[in-house]
């Protein structure tokens, strides 16, 4: 009997286990994804500030000549 609830033990833990992994892969999955949205969003929104920021220059440069 002893041998039987050790053997049941080790199975459930190894279930378990199994079903950790699992969860820890779609987990995984589901944070690469968001990582990978996330790291997109960042990229348009520096792309967007570089563009002001030209624009800003452009503007600024602009005034100073016409000032002169």
């Amino acid at each position: 009997m002893s041998t039987d609830f050790t053997t049941r033990a080790t199975h459930t833990a190894m279930e378990d286990t199994i079903c950790s992994n699992e969860l820890c892969r779609e987990n995984e999955a589901y944070f690469n994804g968001l990582r990978f949205l996330v790291n997109k969003k960042f990229q348009q929104f520096n792309q967007v500030i570089k563009k002001h920021a030209i624009a800003y220059k452009w503007r600024a440069q602009r005034t100073k000549t016409i000032q002169h």
